[in-house]
């Protein structure tokens, strides 16, 4: 259960999944765009896919339809791989 409250399981929300190269300054270039659209991050976790790319989970708060914020990631390049609204939850 941990893991679920670690990565906003269960939060309201938007969760954003993304592949990224694993360069410098890849989690600046993700926060500066969800910053640009007045958003919060309130989880992230980060995983390698390969030895080049990695996986990113983000959980974020504010007032943004997720088919725009998917827009404003594809013109910056970042591969989206999910985006969906998120409904608060109880954690058992």
């Amino acid at each position: 259960m941990l893991f679920l409250e670690i990565s906003g399981y269960g939060q309201d929300g938007i969760r954003i999944g993304l592949e990224v190269p694993d360069n410098p300054h890849v989690l600046e270039k993700i926060a500066n765009l969800i910053s640009s659209e007045n958003l919060n991050i309130e989880r992230t976790i980060v995983a390698p896919k390969t030895d080049t790319m990695l996986c990113v989970e983000l959980q974020v708060e504010g007032d943004v339809e997720s088919e725009y914020l998917k827009e404003v990631f594809v013109e910056a390049e970042v591969t989206v791989t999910e985006i969906a609204e998120t409904e608060a939850k109880e954690l058992d």
